[in-house]
């Protein structure tokens, strides 16, 4: 119990990080969507090979997109529904769709289903680490 409430304020702080990061920025003066799977995804690849300014964008697109969702792997600690795979796989899609949606309907952000994909990738990342160290503990 002591743990569960230790992952829920950890989760809490998380969440109001991920908030303030996807919607504390300028507003975009136009609207934008990207509804063709790994378009953005390659114009940032191109980008890696071009001067560093770009590159670096390109690495914190990328990365940073994949990295931020990693903690999500934590859900499982305070959600036991969420500790089956495909169950989890779908929270954490319709959340990211929503976000996206959120971002490009208040012209904070952009919808992008390479942005989903990315995340996706995190979350799975860290659902998978979350597992290998409670089956480590575990044994």
């Amino acid at each position: 119990m002591r743990n569960k409430r230790f992952f829920l304020a950890g989760f809490c702080i998380y969440a109001l990080l991920m908030l303030y990061l996807m919607f504390h920025r300028v507003p975009y003066a136009e609207r934008s969507c990207n509804l063709i799977p790994g378009r953005t995804i390659q114009a940032m690849i191109r980008l890696l090979g071009l001067r560093p300014s770009l590159r670096r964008l390109a690495i914190v697109n990328l990365f940073g997109n994949i990295l931020m969702f990693l903690p999500l792997g934590l859900l499982p600690a305070i959600w036991e529904r969420q500790n089956h795979f495909p169950v989890y796989l779908l929270t954490v899609a319709l959340s990211v769709c929503l976000l996206e949606a959120a971002q490009y309907l208040t012209r904070l952000g952009s919808a992008d289903v390479d942005d989903l994909l990315l995340n996706l990738l995190g979350a799975s990342l860290g659902f998978l680490i979350w597992k290998w160290i409670s089956r480590a503990k575990a044994a």
